[in-house]
């Protein structure tokens, strides 16, 4: 979540450093100006790995890598 910042903010997410594939079930949301979230369906181990969100505007861009772990399947 961006806090603040000049609009539009647009926002770029990756596993491990690649675009998001769509065909593993996994898709972002951008719930308002400032606020997007990834929703995994199924979450299987393929799913795991580090998200890293990017939002960017005309003046900046900022990132944060969260760690997702699946055990099991």
């Amino acid at each position: 979540m961006v806090q603040e910042g000049d609009q539009p903010v647009r926002f770029a997410w990756t596993q491990n450093g690649r675009p998001l594939d769509a065909r593993l079930g996994v898709r972002t949301s951008q719930l308002d100006a400032y606020t997007s979230i990834l929703v995994v369906e199924r979450a299987s181990s393929a799913h795991s790995g580090n998200y890293t969100c990017t939002a960017t505007n005309a003046a900046d861009a900022t990132s944060s890598t969260a760690t997702l772990t699946v055990s099991g399947k």
